[in-house]
């Protein structure tokens, strides 16, 4: 039996969802804990202003995060708390807008014998080519590509992991999606599964998209060449640390496990 939990991090106006989820991973013989989400809209200004301050850091955003997107970061944090709080190895974390769509079994039993690996995500950008591929049994394989996957609606994390970016972030100037691109800066070797176990609902309601995309068209008209800055150093920035994860092999670990 593989020593890992499961958290579904869902919004209480929307526990029909991680119901759904649970059921699921019941099929599978596993279970999982809900975990309430942070309602982002319910954070007062100040806090808000303190959490993610009021300038733009072109390394590690394009833009101010929306009070969504903060609530997205404390949401996954607190089911990060839960897990240090339990002996569990790692653990699957689920936003409640996912359908799994096969069993989990064959890669929690994989990511339970390996070492060399911070965070899993259980599904990948079939655009990306990967430039790292590491077999682990069952027709799947771990694999990295030189453009991170984005999104963290459903992936596994370890537990000392998890424990130090709770720790180490008290300020939150990106999106935790976009933090999770920058795989050397954070030292997480974040790898992706090579099929798609789970896939975002299409169908689901977004508590985050329309006040993010509002945050995307708040610039001024003079603000226009100070974007175009902000985006640029970003992509640098960005550019560096993929460049630096691949030419150090920083995602390089133990041989594979078939």
């Amino acid at each position: 039996m593989a020593k890992f939990r499961s958290f579904i991090i869902t919004m209480k106006d929307r526990e029909d969802h991680a119901k759904a989820i649970l059921n699921r991973l019941c099929d599978f013989g596993s279970y999982a804990t809900i975990v309430e989400a942070v309602d982002g809209q319910s954070i007062s200004d100040d806090a808000f202003n303190r959490l993610v301050g009021r300038h733009v850091n072109c390394r590690k955003s394009k833009r101010l995060m929306s009070k969504g997107e903060l609530g997205c970061w404390l949401s996954h944090k607190k089911a990060w708390r839960e897990l240090g709080k339990d002996t569990a190895d790692f653990a699957f974390i689920f936003e409640d807008d996912v359908i799994i769509i096969d069993d989990l079994t064959p890669i929690a039993n994989a990511l339970e014998r390996m070492e060399g690996w911070d965070i899993v995500k259980l599904y990948r950008k079939k655009t990306r080519r990967p430039l790292f591929k590491r077999p682990i049994g069952d027709g799947l394989a771990l694999t990295a590509s030189f453009s991170a996957t984005s999104g963290t609606f459903a992936y596994a994390i370890r537990r000392e992991v998890a424990e130090r970016l709770d720790k180490s972030h008290e300020q939150y100037q990106s999106p935790i999606d976009v933090e999770f691109r920058f795989r050397s800066r954070n030292r997480i070797r974040v790898l992706d599964c090579s099929e798609d176990l789970v896939i975002h609902d299409p169908n689901s309601r977004s508590t985050i998209e329309p006040h993010r995309s509002l945050q995307r068209t708040q610039f001024k008209e003079e603000d226009r060449v100070w974007k175009l800055l902000c985006n640029a150093i970003h992509f640098f920035s960005t550019l560096y640390d993929n460049s630096k994860y691949f030419l150090f092999h920083e995602y390089r670990s133990a041989e594979s496990l078939e």
